[in-house]
């Protein structure tokens, strides 16, 4: 018998602490959501990328950097200064080149040269796929940060993202979640309850049962 009650208070300590898990890790969710999708709000409304725990997030929109880059993945650029850059890194900068139909674009190329030229760094870039190296060099005024990582999948969402009925969609999806949520608290708040009175309900018949039976009893004796 107690081994059967202590396995009972253990499953029952169980279940708390994966509901009490489940909740937290929903909760996080939502916390992480509404942060992404604030920063994919305030990006579109300023027409700016949006920054994502000190990451401008970037949709490559051309094929120069594939293989290992391919059109239409996403990358996280960390921001730094240029000082911070390294021979052979992918890095994000501001096209200042007139000519090209990109200008004032941001473009994600491999870095081949890093020279010092009068106290200034200048980075001769590439992308991997061009057969030639870009005409400008990059410098500190038009240098944006350092790729860090890249995602095909969060890419397609986050196209999608930045659509503003996609926002607000993902919004609704968070209402939805939280309402959810609590209609099942109710739920399961309504069945205690209502087994909670059963319960009741029985043990009062029994005490009933049981007083007809003692009085019946003593009717028969006399």
């Amino acid at each position: 018998m107690n081994n059967e009650n202590t396995q009972k208070n253990e499953k029952s300590k169980f279940k708390k602490y994966l509901n009490l898990t489940g909740k937290i890790l929903t909760y996080l969710f939502i916390i992480l959501m509404v942060y992404v999708v604030l920063c994919i709000a305030v990006g579109f409304v300023k027409r700016t990328p949006p920054k994502i725990f000190n990451h401008y997030v970037f949709v490559v929109l051309s094929p120069s950097m594939e293989p290992e880059i391919k059109e239409g993945d996403i990358v996280f650029v960390k921001s730094t200064t240029i000082d911070k850059a390294e021979l052979g890194d992918v890095i994000c900068f501001i096209c200042i080149d007139q000519e090209l139909s990109v200008y004032g674009q941001t473009i994600v190329h491999e870095a081949i040269l890093i020279e010092d030229v009068d106290g200034n760094l200048e980075i001769t870039t590439k992308g991997t796929n061009n057969d030639l190296k870009d005409n400008k060099k990059v410098t500190k005024n038009n240098f944006v940060g350092i790729v860090t990582g890249k995602s095909r999948v969060f890419g397609k969402i986050y196209s999608s993202l930045m659509s503003a009925y996609a926002i607000i969609y993902v919004f609704g999806l968070i209402i939805i979640l939280k309402i959810s949520q609590d209609a099942i608290k109710k739920i399961k708040e309504v069945k205690k309850e209502k087994e909670e009175n059963d319960l009741k309900e029985k043990i009062k018949q029994e005490y009933i049962e049981s007083i007809q039976k003692e009085q019946q009893k003593s009717n028969e004796e006399k």
